[in-house]
């Protein structure tokens, strides 16, 4: 039996986890002094709640990784193999940390998803497709699935770009004055990119509902997710044009918190594949 294991930077819930008979792993989460797991006893709207009271940025830290070869070895044991479908190399050191601790073992894969969030949801989710096929199948069909995995996103404020140090002052002050944000993406090696500025909030909502539409190439045969940080409003008023036009997201994700901290509340973004 193949198990599938992935960190909580998929944003996949435990809840959700048991339901599609995989494991997750928490990334851990450092605020106000307190340690916590993400996605297991903090979400986005307890994290926004505790910088508030603190007026701390939250720290990240890897998963406890004595935990996750103890897992690993539960399940070779049993005569399982695994597969690991990790948060982006790009984002986090998560990947390199399990990959070369876990180098050694026979009967075990470790996958840079290159991707975050929905697009770590996509390759998990086709993987699980593929149960019955050999490991070397099921990583040749995710590396093709990642090269065709694409987001779009848009946050509602600069302030978190800024805390979390993935925006320079300058472009806070100037991006703040005159109301313009980012919309972010993901790069092929898989970092966070900005790809298009736009003028207001409005702007960037039309923006996320025309553009990647321009050249009909989303894969419809492939699950599309929309992602959004506390609050749905601005993404459903994506999703209304998006449905409008026949497109109708398959997944619905409020981040979890390693992810929110840096998009801020009421963020919105879609991930999906192109044909």
């Amino acid at each position: 039996m193949r198990r599938i294991i992935v960190d909580s930077g998929s944003s996949i819930k435990p809840d959700e986890a048991k339901q599609m008979g995989i494991d997750v792993i928490p990334i851990r989460v450092m605020i106000g002094g307190i340690e916590y797991s993400d996605g297991v006893d903090i979400d986005s709207t307890k994290l926004y709640q505790l910088m508030e009271e603190t007026k701390e940025f939250p720290k990240t830290s890897l998963p406890h990784l004595d935990l996750v070869e103890e897992m690993v070895d539960k399940y070779l044991a049993q005569g399982d193999e695994v597969l690991i479908i990790s948060l982006s190399s790009g984002l986090s050191s998560t990947y390199s940390a399990i990959a070369s601790m876990l180098l050694d073992k026979k009967n075990v894969a470790v996958f840079d998803s290159k991707n975050a969030a929905g697009g770590m949801r996509i390759l998990t989710l086709e993987a699980l497709k593929m149960a019955d096929k050999p490991m070397e199948e099921v990583i040749a069909r995710l590396t093709e699935v990642r090269s065709k995995i694409r987001l779009v996103s848009l946050t509602a404020t600069l302030d978190y770009l800024l805390k979390g140090g993935r925006l320079k002052k300058s472009a806070w002050m100037v991006g703040t004055l005159l109301r313009i944000l980012p919309i972010i993406s993901l790069t092929p090696e898989g970092k966070v990119d900005s790809i298009a500025k736009v003028r207001g909030l409005h702007g960037g909502l039309k923006w996320i509902a025309e553009k990647p539409l321009e050249n009909g190439d989303i894969d419809l045969s492939m699950p599309i997710v929309a992602s959004y940080t506390r609050s749905r409003v601005n993404l459903d008023k994506v999703v209304a044009l998006y449905e409008a036009k026949g497109i109708k997201p398959t997944h619905y994700d409020d981040l979890t918190a390693t992810l929110a901290a840096h998009w801020g509340p009421d963020a919105l973004g879609f991930f999906y594949c192109v044909k």
